[in-house]
């Protein structure tokens, strides 16, 4: 290649990176595939295009792009290792190990493959396994964040609560991006450990930094009837007392085709189905069903944001979830699709600051409260000590939302038919400043 021809190609790379850093993915695809009609095996490109691919949710054709450079460059570990995230995305968890498996056949220290394979050994379950591909993983990179995190996860689900606490103590200094998460979950670890006072000698120091966070709101709510105190955390400390239904279809804000409309984008590649660990008999989509460029969903929306302003003025603001309400946030959403005797199980969402659903379609003739959506304060399996936790059943309609704080446990009731429960779910993000 000659000089000149060297240089074209690197300011196209360029103009790709920056249509890429914009977030002009549609253009992009389009841009890119031209390019690849009269340079088919420009390896660069067919990565670029496959991210592009995972950014537009058309996860079939990114596979095809890597499975195209893997056949160009059967050696680079690399193309194996983001192949098999994207398979660990997916939720097909035996084939992501063997992809970075085959990228550690080629360098059996390749960071990137050793942490994929490590989370992936976390979803089979197979704690001590992750562990090890964790540790080999820190050898390169000794102060990861994700890697500490994750290693903390692994001890703690295997009862190892002082071993936790101990990874998770030691990343919450300031030098570390996600101190909230660290802190929380060495707050978690303390509590599942037993300690009441060294429990609530880091709750103090969370307070103390002012730290605004949901899933701390659940631990301390927990706690609070656990150990007969007061609920210390003010994020909401009567969180069954913030849950706001109301019928969108009665409203004439959404119709039963709107409905149909959002369901059929199940079915199609932008919306690939997939395996949720908290699901039994049922399935989710896969990224955020926002991202999908079209009416239905805008419409989907812009409803949710509507409604998000009513819930504010619908409490009192004597609690930091209505007084500190994030003035930015994102909207992400999914589609979860639920079938007979399927339900979903006792969880929080800890990232989010409101979470919410609408009812897309609820199986006819069910029984007292089946399929209905429980709450409480109590789940994850946290020691009880004999307590009773409050606990409210919300009687769901074709067309409710409902929306609650992101610290309250949910999860749903079986319900017998052979008519599917499906749900659009959704989170609002406090977006990063």
């Amino acid at each position: 290649m000659s000089k000149d021809s060297k240089r074209k190609v690197k300011i196209k790379q360029s103009h790709f990176e920056k249509l890429y850093s914009e977030g002009k993915f549609h253009s992009l695809r389009d841009e890119l595939n031209q390019y690849l009609i009269e340079n088919p095996n420009d390896i660069d490109c067919l990565l670029k295009i496959a991210a592009v691919y995972r950014q537009l949710q058309n996860y079939s054709f990114a596979e095809s792009s890597y499975i195209k450079v893997i056949q160009l460059k059967p050696d680079n570990p690399y193309v194996y290792s983001v192949y098999g995230e994207l398979l660990f995305h997916l939720g097909l968890i035996d084939k992501a190990i063997k992809q970075h498996d085959k990228a550690l056949n080629i360098d059996k220290n390749y960071f990137y493959s050793l942490y994929g394979k490590g989370q992936a050994l976390t979803k089979k379950l197979d704690y001590e396994e992750a562990i090890s591909c964790f540790k080999l993983a820190l050898k390169s990179n000794p102060e990861s964040e994700d890697i500490l995190r994750s290693i903390g996860a692994c001890y703690k689900r295997l009862g190892l609560f002082k071993e936790s606490s101990d990874v998770y103590k030691s990343i919450t200094s300031e030098k570390f991006k996600d101190r909230i998460d660290h802190f929380n979950n060495h707050l978690e670890s303390l509590y599942l450990l037993g300690d009441e006072d060294l429990f609530y000698d880091s709750l103090d120091n969370i307070i103390s930094e002012n730290i605004l966070s949901p899933k701390t709101a659940s631990i301390s709510s927990h706690a609070a009837v656990r150990f007969n105190r007061e609920d210390e955390y003010q994020f909401c400390s009567q969180p069954l007392s913030y849950i706001y239904k109301k019928n969108l279809i009665e409203d004439g804000k959404l119709s039963k085709n709107d409905m149909k409309k959002i369901i059929d984008l199940s079915k199609i590649d932008t919306a690939v189905l997939r395996r949720q660990e908290l699901l039994e008999g049922g399935r989710q989509t896969s990224g955020n069903i926002f991202d999908i460029d079209n009416p239905v969903i805008h419409h989907f929306l812009n409803t949710i944001i509507s409604e998000l302003q009513k819930y504010k003025l619908s409490y009192p603001s004597d609690c930091k979830l209505i007084s500190s309400f994030p003035e930015n946030y994102n909207i992400r959403g999914w589609l979860i699709e639920i079938e007979n005797t399927g339900f979903l199980k006792p969880h929080i969402h800890e990232r989010g600051w409101i979470s919410g659903s609408i009812y897309l379609n609820l199986p006819l003739n069910r029984q007292e409260d089946e399929g209905n959506i429980r709450f409480s304060t109590d789940g994850m399996d946290y020691p009880k000590d004999g307590k009773l936790f409050p606990m409210k059943i919300v009687d769901l309609d074709l067309g409710d939302i409902v929306l609650f704080p992101s610290s309250l446990f949910h999860s749903t009731i079986p319900f017998n038919s052979n008519q599917r429960r499906i749900t659009l779910a959704f989170d609002v993000v406090p977006r990063k400043n």
